[in-house]
């Protein structure tokens, strides 16, 4: 007996795809030595108020993570809020991992303006998922 495709889309595949491109696109080049702490941009936002490729790079970040936000609140059937929520520590507990392989990275550079920015990414992108599942019909 063969299955028809009912055209749904597999939001938990995507979320999980998308987390990987995260991790790979946060940690490349795939080069560790021992820690760099003093290279850690502590205060978010800091260093873009004061630079236009930061605040560029910061912008950057936000557009990664909103379809991980989106993907995943798409993955559940909880509340918005709770989606959010839960879209939101995802993002959070991602960036902080991404960011604390940075510290052994010679060429990267950890910043808290990253995982702030990636948070926000995945906030708004759980927002638009609640508005397109609010007009039953978009994004199956």
């Amino acid at each position: 007996m063969t299955q028809r495709s009912t055209g749904t889309i597999p939001w938990s595949l995507v979320c999980l795809c998308w987390a990987l491109l995260i991790v790979i696109v946060c940690t490349v080049p795939w080069e560790i030595s021992h820690a760099h702490w003093w290279r850690v941009t502590w205060v978010p936002f800091i260093d873009a108020l004061h630079s236009k490729r930061r605040l560029i790079d910061a912008a950057g970040n936000i557009v990664l993570y909103i379809p991980l936000g989106f993907s995943y609140a798409r993955t559940r059937r909880s509340s918005m809020r709770r989606a959010m929520v839960e879209a939101g520590i995802l993002a959070a507990l991602l960036a902080a991992g991404c960011e604390l392989y940075q510290v052994f990275s010679p060429v990267r550079f950890p910043s808290m303006t990253d995982v702030v920015s990636n948070t926000a990414g995945a906030l708004m992108g759980s927002f638009f998922a609640d508005r397109c599942r609010q007009h039953r019909g978009l994004l199956r």
